[in-house]
């Protein structure tokens, strides 16, 4: 990155206007002192008004100038800072971009381009309306609109329409500020929640059908002691099987 050019002094930029005021004021003086002695109120006035006009036009024209030196300078800075956003973000492992204050994505890291199925050519440029749905994007957008009324930083879970289907992620966004102290935009870095989720459901179904299939094998041997009893049961009375199952029932 290059270091923004050092303003020069307002002097140093318009010497040529300087230069030429002098040349006027001793024009002025020297043709007021030899013309004639009747004439020169009136072009006492005259150089007066005309150097004071000069003066104005050549003061606005350095005053322009300057301002547009402080233009291009700030520009430079933020360019340059943008260059440091898209490095630092591409390091990153975890899916991250920066938009600007407008919601306009400025950079993506290959995380966040893989997460969501598309180059970094089809969102950098884009706002989030133009690559996900508008129930999604409009949720995300207030979020971004208050965190820029108040800038600071938030943290919150919601779905992500990603290339496999809908995730669920942790949104951590922050505002940066421009050189010139200027909200330029939110910074954001996601934290999916997906696989995590799908395994715990996952185990949570196993766990049911583990408690499933036990509940199903204690009735099954319930159901065969039963069928044991009563075939063992020939010839007893009716008192001691229903006595003999409910000893079972206690074990």
């Amino acid at each position: 990155m290059t270091e923004p050019r050092k303003t020069p002094p307002l002097a140093r930029k318009t010497p040529w206007q300087l230069i030429g005021l002098v040349l006027i004021l001793a024009a002025g003086l020297a043709a007021g002192s030899l013309g004639p002695n009747r004439f020169r109120p009136f072009m006492a006035a005259a150089f007066f008004v005309i150097s004071a006009v000069l003066l104005v036009l050549f003061w606005r024209l350095a005053v322009t100038s300057h301002e547009r030196f402080d233009r291009a300078k700030w520009d430079e800075a933020n360019r340059n800072m943008d260059e440091f956003m898209r490095h630092m973000i591409g390091i990153m492992p975890n899916p991250a971009f920066f938009k600007d204050a407008r919601g306009v994505y400025q950079g993506t890291n290959a995380a966040f381009e893989k997460l969501l199925g598309l180059d970094k050519k089809d969102l950098v440029g884009k706002t989030l309306s133009d690559v996900a749905p508008d129930e999604l994007a409009l949720k995300h957008t207030e979020h971004d609109k208050a965190l820029l009324a108040e800038p600071g930083h938030v943290v919150y879970e919601a779905p992500l329409q990603a290339w496999d289907g809908e995730h669920h992620v942790i949104f951590i966004k922050s505002t940066f500020r421009r050189p010139d102290g200027t909200v330029g935009g939110i910074v954001g870095i996601l934290k999916d929640l997906t696989q995590r989720i799908r395994a715990e459901e996952e185990l949570e179904q196993r766990r049911r059908f583990s408690d499933s299939t036990v509940q199903t094998m204690s009735e099954g041997l319930v159901l065969t002691d039963y069928l044991v009893l009563v075939k063992g049961s020939r010839g007893m009375r009716t008192e001691a099987v229903v006595d003999a199952l409910a000893a079972r029932g206690k074990e």
